[in-house]
C-alpha cells in the first residue's frame, strides 16, 4: 500500500499545483469550431463590461465553471455560444451536455446581466475579477445572506476563443 502512495503522490502533487494555472482554449471538449485570433485590442477600456462589448463577441467558447449546490455536471464546461445564445457545452471528456445541463449555462453577457441583479439585492458578498484584456469576468463568488442555506454560487470563467460562424 505504502508503495502505491508513492508512485501516485508525484502525480497527485503535480495536479494541486497545476490545478489554479490557466489552461488554453482546448483543454475542456471539443466542439469542432474553428478559433480565429482575435486581433482587436480594447484592454485601455476601463469598465469592464464596456470593455467587453467593444469586442462585440457573438460567436465564442469560453470554459466555465459553477461551484453551486446545484445539478451536475460539476467542474469546466466548454460552453459554445453562438448569436449570443449557448447552443452546445462539452465535458471535459468530450462529451456533450444535453439540453437540460445547458440551460443552467450562461453566456458572458447573461453573466453581466445577473451581476447587476445581484447587486441591486445588496448581497452579503458579491465579488467579481475580471479578465484584463477582453473585460469578462473570471470569477464571481456570490452570497445572498449568512441566514439562507444554498444560494451561494461561484463563477469561473477561462479560456475564451472567437470562433468562425
Amino acid at each position: 500500500m505504502l508503495r502505491y502512495a508513492l508512485t501516485i503522490l508525484p502525480t497527485l502533487v503535480m495536479n494541486l499545483f497545476s490545478a489554479g494555472c490557466e489552461h488554453n482554449a482546448t483543454s475542456v471538449g471539443d466542439g469542432g469550431f474553428t478559433p480565429t485570433p482575435i486581433v482587436e485590442n480594447f484592454s485601455s477600456i476601463g469598465d469592464a463590461r464596456e470593455r467587453w462589448e467593444a469586442y462585440d463577441f457573438k460567436n465564442y467558447t469560453i470554459e466555465q465553471e459553477q461551484l453551486c449546490f446545484c445539478p451536475p455536471p460539476h467542474g469546466y464546461i466548454r460552453l459554445v455560444i453562438r448569436d449570443n445564445k449557448v447552443v452546445e457545452g462539452y465535458k471535459a471528456d468530450g462529451t456533450a451536455l444535453t439540453a437540460e445541463e445547458l440551460q443552467w449555462r450562461k453566456t458572458v453577457d447573461e453573466l453581466f446581466d445577473w451581476i447587476e441583479e445581484a447587486q441591486s439585492m445588496n448581497p452579503r458578498t458579491l465579488d467579481v475579477e475580471y479578465d484584463s484584456k477582453y473585460g469578462y469576468p473570471t470569477r464571481i463568488v456570490y452570497d445572498q445572506s449568512e441566514f439562507m442555506a444554498d444560494e451561494e454560487v461561484t463563477y469561473s470563467l477561462r479560456g475564451l476563443q472567437r470562433i468562425v460562424r
